[in-house]
């Protein structure tokens, strides 16, 4: 996954589900994040904090390739932007996909703690 799809990934996620950051926006990166990503996510910190929440990292790999209503694994370009499950017949936006998936990652990780 290139850097610029794992940041729309959580951009999206970020609009739909704001507490829930995939783990390779917070680390791993370095240097290939602009200055105005880390103030983001440090603001996203913040934001939440005064909510009453807390940022969860989680991996995003695979997010927008597996579907979020089975699990079904759908391998597909980066150029397809929409997600169409075989197995269940869904039909999302690839990022809405990978937003629900990381809802759903970030969730368990808070269950596990």
């Amino acid at each position: 996954m290139g850097h610029r799809d794992g940041r729309h990934k959580a951009l999206y996620a970020a609009k739909t589900v704001p507490f829930t950051v995939p783990k390779g926006l917070l680390t791993g990166l370095g240097e290939a994040l602009p200055l105005f990503c880390n103030e983001s996510i440090s603001y996203l910190t913040y934001k939440a904090a005064c909510a009453g929440r807390r940022v969860v990292a989680v991996n995003p790999a695979y997010t927008s390739q597996t579907c979020s209503q089975c699990g079904h694994r759908v391998r597909k370009e980066l150029s397809e932007r929409v997600h169409r499950c075989s197995c269940c017949g869904i039909v999302l936006d690839r990022d809405h996909n990978a937003a629900l998936n990381i809802l759903a990652l970030g969730r368990q990780s808070l269950a596990k703690a």
